[in-house]
Parts: structure tokens; sequence; C-alpha cells
């Protein structure tokens, strides 16, 4: 397996709160995709995706027992019946709970565990026949997104999911933000925002035209920020329902995922790997912290107790390898 050391270049700058200087941590996670991070008050940082192997693709969990993320990450695969990959990963405090798509049917199953390294058990009370885009547990609530644009929700992740209103009629949401008594979500087609004030009620009407491919939206600072391909960055200040401005970073990335957290925003991107930090206001200057290369993927980005934290792979000579970038604020 080949290292990346010599490929991403970190760049240093003086910024206070801004993660500046990427470190990327040595793996050995060869075959591995890794699509989402997330961090626990258990002490867990956990990252979730799939491991390439014949005859078959496993979903594959990377796990880091310490709250340092720098010290050594612990692979895992599991290997339950007809399970093929997890796209998504959070934590409620107590539980951590994942979801995973399954071979057959074009089915999912919710798997939940209060530790990482021992069995995550299946939630058969709400078996579906659906494919996972997204699972965040935002102000007490677990929220999935689904291909079948169906929105489930529950307070307790080993117990029943209900299926909401969707809040997209013809087309699957992607992500949700939570912020200001607001959970909103995004997805594809020509009406990209879609907002309720009660996960367990109504949708609104979907709204908003973007004229780009939306990916990751978060919430920080007043502001809600919506990423997605060509470089695009969308914001709004206060109720998501106001005016939205639409920037670009130079560059045409695919930018996958954003998060604030620490007075600071962050940015990943797909294609050319690269992550952009700046301050309280997302309306800029965006500055470019870390370079990849076109076939550098960070596909997820997430800050816990004084450490930034970006997975994604790389594909080097035809070999995938799953990376991990960390960051600390200020430095």
């Amino acid at each position: 397996m080949r290292s990346l050391a010599g490929v991403l270049k970190t760049r240093r700058a003086s910024s206070a709160g801004e993660p500046i200087t990427w470190t990327l941590q040595s793996t050995g996670l060869e075959d591995f995709q890794l699509f989402d991070v997330r961090a626990g008050s258990d002490g867990n940082w956990v990252a979730v995706g799939l491991y390439h192997t014949a005859p078959k693709d496993f979903p594959a969990l990377v796990i880091n027992d310490t709250i340092n993320p720098t010290d050594a990450w612990t692979s895992k695969t599991l290997s339950y019946s007809g399970s093929r990959e997890i796209y998504t990963v959070d934590f409620d405090g107590v539980n951590w709970c994942i979801s995973m798509t399954k071979t057959y049917h074009n089915s999912w199953s919710i798997y939940t565990t209060t530790n990482p390294y021992n069995a995550w058990i299946e939630n058969r009370t709400s078996l579906l026949h659906d494919t996972p885009s997204k699972l965040r547990y935002l102000n007490g609530i677990f929220l999935g997104a689904f291909h079948s644009y169906s929105t489930y929700v529950t307070t307790n992740p080993d117990g029943w999911w209900r299926n909401e209103q969707k809040p997209f009629v013809t087309q699957p949401a992607k992500d949700f933000a939570y912020g200001d008594g607001y959970w909103v979500t995004i997805g594809h087609g020509s009406l990209n925002i879609s907002y309720t004030m009660d996960p367990y009620g109504s949708w609104s009407v979907p709204y908003e035209t973007f004229d780009f491919t939306v990916n990751s939206i978060a919430y920080g600072n007043g502001y809600w920020v919506i990423v997605g391909y060509n470089g695009k960055i969308a914001t709004c200040y206060g109720n998501p329902t106001g005016t939205w401005s639409v920037t670009t970073i130079p560059g045409d990335d695919q930018l996958m995922s954003v998060y604030f957290a620490n007075n600071a925003w962050v940015i990943t991107s797909g294609w050319n790997g690269r992550i952009f930090t700046c301050g309280l206001s997302p309306n800029g200057p965006w500055t470019e912290r870390f370079s990849g290369t076109p076939t550098t993927y960070f596909n997820s980005v997430y800050y816990y107790n004084g450490y930034w934290v970006a997975v994604g792979y790389s594909r080097i000579d035809s070999v995938l390898t799953g990376i991990i970038a960390t960051a600390v604020p200020g430095v």
C-alpha cells in the first residue's frame, strides 16, 4: 500500500479558532471507503463505510476508543447476513446507531450498540425495504433520510421508527440540520429545502431552487449553510425561509460535507480532496487548508472535544485506501 504522506499537502496561516494544519493519520485501511464520522461522550470516535474484499463487500467500522483521534484507529468488519455497507452513523449519548444496507430486496436495517467494539444488535422492529442516505441525531430525535423519499423519526433507535411525511414528493432527502427550533432537510431536484418545527408532524412545501446538486447542510452562529457540486455554497441567516445567497469556491470541487463548531466553519470536498475553513461568518473568505489529488475524497467532517476529523478514501493505482485527517483549532 502506498503512503499518502507525499501526496497531500497542508497550508498554514494565522487564524484563531479555525483548524489550519491538517494531518493525515496512518490508517493502513487498504480496500476501505469511509463515508461518515461521529464522536461520542463515551470517548469513542467511529467512522463507517465499506470494506472491499473477495468474494463480497462487507460493512466496515473504524473505531478510536480515546478522546484523541490522532491515536490509533481499529478496523472492524460486520458480516451480518446480507449486509453490504454503512453510509452513516450517529450517537445519542447512550446508543451508537448505524443504518446498514442489505443485498436483498433493497432493504435496510438499523443496528445499535452501547459499545462500538461489541456486537451490534439489529432493530427487528423496523425492518424496511428502503435504502438510507443519512442518519442524524438532532435535538433529541433521530431522523433518517431514505431513497424512497420518506423520512423516519424516533427518540429510541432500538424501538419503532415512524414513517413520516415525505419532505420531497419526487426526490429523496439527503441530509438534516437543526437550529433555532427548525429541523431542515435538503434534497435533489428542482426544489431543494424543506423544514419542520415538529419532525413527528408535517414538513413544509419544498422551496428554494439552486443551480447545483446539494450534498450537506449545517447550522451554526445563526447561519444555515448548504454545500454541493461545482464548489457551490448557499448561506442564509436567521429563519431558513429567508434569503439564500450562493457563492463559489474556485476549483469546481464536489463539496461533500459542512460543519460548524468552536467558532469555525469547515467544508470537505471529493474529487480533489480539499478542506476549506472560515471564521464565524460562512460568507467568507474561505481558505484552503488541505489539498489532495483528483483521486482523494473527503466525505464527512466532524468536531468534538478539541479535535476536527475528516474521513474519506483515496484511489492510487486502483487501490482504495481509507483516509482520516485530523486538526485542532487555531493551529
